[in-house]
């Protein structure tokens, strides 16, 4: 007998997995058809990724990180989730029951921009605010982040990002799905770090407020350090 004869691979594995590509829905399916759940994983979705998405219900929302060491299937793990929430055919997909029963009030819910964050001297803030404006661009919204040199803070930026999306996509929430941050933020200074944190926070009070969400992958060691 052959392992072939008892498994089946419905495509080849991937090792190294990119979160942009899931932004085509042919992709986008294969990831949520090829993502096994377990129960464990479902109440997780349930308790904790799906309370802070769903804008239907609104709550104490915070951003979300995706913490885990490599290889353990962050990348897939986010690309299944902005797949469910920006195509709304893929839920039926989901390989469990009673989570795809659970993440209705998300399904085709969102615009979603995807990015994997590289080599960069720029900072967090940039780098989040320069996708941001390609991605809203690319969805008929017209809006530039001003310089932080000109702001006192970038919270307002982002509400007023939101109310221009909003003028466009009233039905929609936005997403921004960010994976690889961790050897993104080794390299940055401690000042820089720290402005990047402060960044995050005002990520986090701006998805309690508006209709924006992030979510954020990354590995665990970080949280070593």
């Amino acid at each position: 007998m052959k392992y072939s004869d008892v498994v089946d691979i419905p495509a080849p594995l991937e090792e190294v997995k990119q979160v942009r590509d899931s932004g085509s829905e042919d992709v986008a399916r294969l990831d949520v058809e090829t993502y096994v759940i377990s129960d464990r994983m479902a109440t997780q979705l349930t308790e904790v990724v799906l309370s802070n998405l769903r804008f239907d219900a609104p709550s104490n929302n915070k951003g979300i990180f995706i913490v885990g060491t490599y290889g353990t299937g962050k990348t897939h793990l986010m690309s299944v989730i902005a797949a469910v929430a920006e195509f709304p055919d893929l839920l039926s997909e989901v390989r469990h029951k009673d989570l795809a029963d659970s993440l209705g009030p998300i399904s085709g819910a969102f615009q979603v921009v995807r990015f994997d964050i590289g080599a960069s001297a720029m900072s967090l803030r940039d780098i989040v605010c320069t996708e941001l404006s390609k991605g809203l661009a690319e969805r008929g919204v017209d809006y530039i982040f001003p310089p932080i040199e000109e702001v006192t803070n970038t919270k307002d930026s982002l509400v007023e990002m939101m109310a221009a999306f909003e003028a466009v996509h009233p039905d929609h929430g936005l997403l921004f799905v960010l994976d690889e941050m961790l050897d993104y933020l080794r390299g940055r200074k401690d000042a820089e770090l720290i402005q990047d944190l402060a960044f995050l926070r005002e990520v986090g009070e701006t998805c309690k407020n508006t209709r924006f969400r992030m979510i954020c992958g990354l590995q665990e060691s970080l949280f070593d350090n």
